[in-house]
């Protein structure tokens, strides 16, 4: 059985490993704890925090003065003990006899692994040595409050700033619904070492707010500002003032009037890496998004998401595209559409991913999901050679052609990431097309881990196919696939695919014994 990989307390943690693209809005995740109050915490220094619990009056009295005296005795002794002796915290429990720079060194380790919250708010109340390490400012380097581990309030960040995070680096406030513009401005003020910020879901904060941000992030290289409050003019000011810093930029899900001035002072960021524009509603029907252009002032772009965003590429002639440098750093293009924006679809043909790409070789991630004007030679067609995850739901390929089995010819030594759901292909199409995916030779191993069949005619004996070639499969969903069983038409993941492969030995042994009866 395969063991969960968990963080330091125990809770499966991963606050870094992002969606690939949502046509759904954020939901907060909880924190699973027992400890009840901890989504209330309040930080402070006293060392102290009050529970959410009744004490009986005449219990009450005795239980303050035990702690009276345990809290002085553990402040004479650790006033009074040399460097690395045991200290007592408030309930007089021993700290382990460790000097501080390895009680330091093993905070930061910590850190490293699952970030400063909630561990140092924890670890602060066991001792008093314990307290003044988590104080310590390298251990608040990067942080990570958008998961509801403290109370997300104006008066909760204020006093980080004044105590805790004067040499903070990264911050992520994603989530804080009530977070106002003045607390922004006592943020950009008392933290000046900030290089990268999140704001996204921050709904409440005000143009004010937003432009005091640009006039104090002129070293921010990374900005997440997606699905907020902020508008054109905020974003350009920011665009403006961060220049040659700014790496990633994130402006999802806003509603930006005026979107092509942003564009425009967007040339000017050579180091740009990362530029998610993705569910974006503009003022004019279509966004003009210059490929040639962009791709010569942004010559180190490695994610690009236009997800879900209309635009549309102007005209330009053989001599523009092919001087044009592309983007040869790039490892993730995004251009899927909702399927009820027949638009936006309708506006990017092979053509437009195909400037893009024209010098992407490294590209490992390609979503054309819902795009209704592609075809699967037009992907045979690209320069990229090792290409991991292809997500091709509810495209024009199944009623344009059906030689799917040249793409994944293409890239069958890479790929590990397919979706192909919700295609409309014709039967033993898919059949044919992963007979020659797995006609690799013996020595080479197949990389699939993860495939969508939803919604497809795939039959039983592609399913087979995989189960016998592939070793690495975790994920396989067959959920409303009319070509099989009523039984297995599910999802399957990792410790159900051994399930599967016993069901679908089930299903070819009955078949076998029907026609053996019909014999």
């Amino acid at each position: 059985m395969r063991r969960n990989e968990k963080g330091i307390l125990g809770v499966k943690k991963d606050p870094r490993n992002l969606m690939l693209f949502s046509f759904q809005v954020r939901e907060g995740e909880e924190w699973p704890s027992s400890d009840s109050g901890d989504s209330d915490y309040q930080p402070s220094d006293d060392g102290t925090h009050k529970p959410n619990t009744k004490i009986e009056p005449e219990r009450s009295v005795r239980k303050k003065s035990k702690v009276k005296k345990s809290v002085k005795r553990a402040k004479y002794s650790s006033t009074r003990s040399p460097p690395g002796a045991a200290s007592k915290n408030d309930l007089g429990v021993n700290c382990p006899s460790l000097p501080s720079e390895i009680w330091l060194k093993i905070f930061k380790d910590v850190v490293n692994v699952s970030g400063p919250l909630p561990f140092l708010c924890r670890a602060a109340r066991v001792c008093s040595l314990f307290h003044d390490l988590c104080t310590h400012h390298s251990l608040w380097r990067s942080v990570d409050l958008s998961f509801g581990w403290i109370k997300s309030t104006d008066r909760t960040l204020n006093w980080l700033c004044d105590n805790r995070l004067q040499h903070t680096k990264e911050i992520s406030l994603s989530g804080w619904k009530t977070l106002t513009s003045p607390a922004v401005k006592d943020l950009m003020i008392k933290c000046c070492d900030l290089t990268s910020i999140n704001l996204s879901y921050c709904n409440k904060v005000t143009a004010d707010g937003w432009m005091s941000l640009a006039n104090h992030c002129s070293r921010l290289s990374d900005l997440d500002v997606s699905f907020s409050s902020i508008q054109v003019p905020a974003v350009k000011a920011l665009v403006g003032k961060c220049g040659d810093h700014l790496k990633q930029l994130n402006v999802g899900g806003n509603n930006l009037t005026g979107f092509q001035s942003v564009l425009i002072a967007l040339k000017k960021c050579p180091n740009l890496q990362l530029l998610d524009v993705s569910n974006v509603r503009f003022s004019s029907d279509f966004m003009a998004f210059d490929i040639e252009k962009f791709q010569l002032a942004c010559p180190k772009m490695k994610v690009l998401r236009l997800a879900n965003s209309k635009f549309r590429a102007p005209e330009v002639s053989k001599r523009v595209q092919n001087e044009s440098p592309g983007f040869p750093d790039l490892e993730e293009l995004s251009l899927a559409v909702h399927t009820a924006k027949v638009g936006a679809g309708l506006a990017i043909h092979d053509n437009f991913y195909q400037r893009i790409l024209k010098s992407s070789y490294s590209l490992k991630l390609l979503d054309l999901r819902g795009l209704s004007q592609i075809t699967t030679l037009g992907l045979a067609s690209l320069p990229v050679t090792d290409l991991e995850s292809l997500y091709l739901s509810m495209t024009s390929l199944a009623s344009r052609n059906n030689n799917v089995d040249v793409v994944l010819h293409k890239w069958r030594h890479s790929l590990k990431v397919v979706d192909l759901s919700w295609n409309t292909f014709q039967e033993n199409v898919l059949d044919a097309a992963f007979e020659v995916y797995v006609g690799l030779p013996t020595t080479t191993r197949h990389k699939l881990r993860w495939i969508n069949f939803a919604g497809t005619a795939v039959t039983l004996t592609t399913v087979r196919l995989l189960l016998d070639n592939c070793s690495d499969l975790e994920y396989i969903n067959l959920s409303s696939c009319r070509g099989l069983p009523r039984g297995m038409k599910r999802e399957y993941s990792q410790g159900q695919i051994s399930q599967l492969r016993k069901e679908v030995q089930l299903e070819e042994g009955s078949n076998g014994d029907a026609s053996t009866d019909s014999d």
